[in-house]
């Protein structure tokens, strides 16, 4: 099968989705469903709620691309964040973003 552009690009929305979501279980240890308006919110740069009953978020800072937690999300949350899965996370949802973006909003 040929790899191409698109394919590639495809792919970091579907990995963002995945990744957003991995991160979500391993700050809360709990899973529910997003909607597609969610990430599309997050690229934008709105937060993503986690799954603490949106107590914690996760925000992108646009400038710098980089990631952190809102002020009031819980403490379980703040804990998790500096673990190294949590860590790996992070760094692999900053890779995909530009190209989630491109897919979704063409730029």
């Amino acid at each position: 099968m040929r790899v191409t552009a698109k394919h590639v690009l495809a792919n970091s929305l579907t990995n963002l989705k995945q990744l957003l979501d991995d991160l979500d279980v391993c700050l809360t240890n709990k899973k529910r469903s997003h909607s597609d308006t969610e990430y599309e919110d997050f690229l934008r740069g709105n937060e993503f709620y986690l799954s603490d009953g949106g107590y914690s978020r996760v925000v992108r800072y646009i400038e710098t691309g980089e990631l952190f937690l809102t002020q009031n999300s819980l403490q379980k949350a703040k804990d998790q964040w500096d673990t190294p899965e949590a860590m790996n996370l992070r760094e692999e949802i900053i890779i995909v973003i530009p190209g989630a973006i491109k897919i979704v909003y063409g730029y």
